[in-house]
């Protein structure tokens, strides 16, 4: 099969090249009709980026490994939706998928924080990359390992590039602008991460939010970089007697069933039943994702540390165990 399938590859671009259609062409960009062999092209690119890489997945790879084996990674181009109900740990989780693709990947990674500063972010990264638990790092009550593993974690984070933007005013515009102006700057853009898209400065409003999104969905063609706008769950998920969160509940629904191609949900049972055997223990449901499947995977959250593993790597001791104050 293999054999098979490099020979459709190379009869394709023998076809191409004879047509003299170049392999790069991004006709999603281009203005007016365009012709199929243009389209052609690119999709022999990702077939051949598919064949010739062992790993099966495509997309961006978050650091949680059950969730990128279900979804394939976050799609490069397109606008994804991550939303919960208040303290349930989204900021943590995008935070978390932010550290891990910068560990990972060689692009930027941008973060528009309207709600948190660039301090209070900086402290919850270093945490959570040196397994520092958060109140001690705060108040800066920390053992002698301790602080060996904040000096690591702080050499760790400095070379990361992530770039913090906390405009508390920031407008969609905004944010348009100045992720073109560093896509420009530094070339690749991994990941954009808007944290939350509700206190975006004129998207108070579902309409106005709903604008907003596409506007971010168009964004992430644009610049091929996905795109996560993190979102609020409203009140009526808490009305019921499951409070796992539905599509229903999502702010601005129609707008993100518009323009999202994942959207997916964050419940920890440990936030409305403290007597759930489940202490530590949160699911990430892929409630609609229009390239695949959807279903659930469950990561394991340490509330002290603000950050969320993997529950397959938690099996074996870990040697870098929390930090204990004095």
């Amino acid at each position: 099969m293999p054999y098979v399938a490099e020979a459709v590859l190379q009869a394709i671009q023998a076809q191409l090249s004879d047509a003299e259609v170049p392999l790069a062409t991004k006709p999603s960009l281009a203005v007016g009709p365009i012709r199929i062999s243009q389209v052609l092209g690119e999709f022999v690119d990702r077939l051949e980026a598919r064949y010739t890489k062992s790993d099966q997945v495509t997309g961006l790879r978050t650091g949680f490994v059950d969730f990128d084996a279900l979804v394939s990674g976050l799609k490069s181009d397109e606008l994804h939706a991550l939303a919960s109900r208040p303290a349930v740990g989204t900021t943590a989780l995008a935070l978390n998928i932010v550290s891990n693709v910068a560990q990972e990947s060689t692009g930027t990674v941008l973060y528009f924080s309207p709600r948190a500063s660039a301090s209070d972010l900086l402290v919850r990264i270093v945490g959570s990359v040196g397994k520092i638990e958060h109140r001690h790092l705060r108040a800066l009550r920390l053992s002698e390992p301790g602080w060996q593993r904040l000096i690591a974690a702080m050499e760790v984070v400095d070379q990361l590039p992530i770039y913090i933007d906390e405009s508390a005013d920031i407008t969609i515009e905004d944010i348009l602008m100045r992720s073109r102006a560093k896509a420009q700057e530094v070339g690749a853009i991994s990941l954009i991460v808007i944290d939350r898209l509700d206190h975006v400065a004129g998207c108070e409003s579902p309409l106005e939010a709903e604008v907003a999104l596409r506007q971010l969905r168009l964004l992430a063609r644009e610049l091929s970089s996905p795109i996560l706008a993190v979102l609020p769950v409203l009140r009526s998920a808490e009305s019921r007697i499951n409070k796992r969160p539905l599509l229903t509940d999502i702010y601005c629904r129609d707008g993100v069933e518009r323009n999202a191609h994942l959207t997916l949900f964050l419940y920890r049972d440990k936030h409305y039943n403290q007597e759930t055997s489940d202490t530590e223990i949160a699911e990430l449901i892929v409630a609609r994702n229009r390239g695949g499947m959807t279903g659930m995977v469950k990561l394991r959250y340490d509330e002290n540390l603000l950050r969320f593993e993997n529950l397959a790597l938690m099996t074996s001791s870990d040697p870098q165990a929390p930090d204990v104050p004095f």
